[in-house]
C-alpha cells in the first residue's frame, strides 16, 4: 500500500505546522485543520503523546500519538499497523478515532518530519497501568 499520493498525505503537507522535538511546548497548534495541541502528556519508545482539544467542539479532548517516520515506506508500514488495529475489539484496547499523517518543520534541524498521528479519546485518569498502580496502593 503506497501512501506517498493520497489525499491524507497532500492534506497534510498543506497544512504544516511548525514543530519542535525539544520544546515541551506546543502553544497555539493546530494540526489537520481541527486539532488544537495543548501540551505534551506522555513519551514512549514509539512516539510522543499530546493533549489537543477539538476546535470544532471544544468540549472534548483527546490524546494524539505521534509516530516520527523516516520517510514514506515508515508512513506506509505505520499505515499498514493502523488497518490491522482498526478492526481489533477489546475492553481494554482504547479505539481510535481517526488517523492521519501530519509533516511539520523541525525547528532544530530546519527539515521536515513526518508522522503518523493516532487520534484517540483523552481519559483524565491516565494510562491503565498508572490507575491499576495507584488503586492496588489504596
Amino acid at each position: 500500500m503506497v501512501f506517498e499520493d493520497s489525499p491524507l498525505t497532500q492534506q497534510s503537507r498543506h497544512s504544516t505546522n511548525s514543530y519542535s522535538s525539544s520544546d515541551e511546548s506546543t502553544s497555539s497548534t493546530i494540526i489537520n485543520g481541527r486539532y488544537l495541541i495543548d501540551r505534551v502528556i506522555g513519551r514512549g519508545a514509539f512516539g510522543t503523546v499530546n493533549l489537543a482539544t477539538d476546535v470544532k467542539n471544544p468540549n472534548i479532548q483527546y490524546a494524539i500519538k505521534y509516530v516520527h517516520c523516516i520517510d514514506h515506506n515508515a508512513i506506509n508500514s505505520a499505515m499498514n499497523e493502523v488497518w490491522s488495529l482498526r478492526n481489533l475489539q477489546h475492553d481494554n484496547l482504547v479505539k481510535f478515532e481517526t488517523v492521519f499523517v501530519h509533516s511539520g518543520l523541525n525547528s532544530l534541524s530546519g527539515m521536515e518530519d513526518l508522522f503518523v498521528c493516532f487520534v484517540m479519546p483523552f481519559y483524565e485518569l491516565g494510562d491503565l497501568d498508572v490507575y491499576v498502580r495507584k488503586v492496588r496502593m489504596h
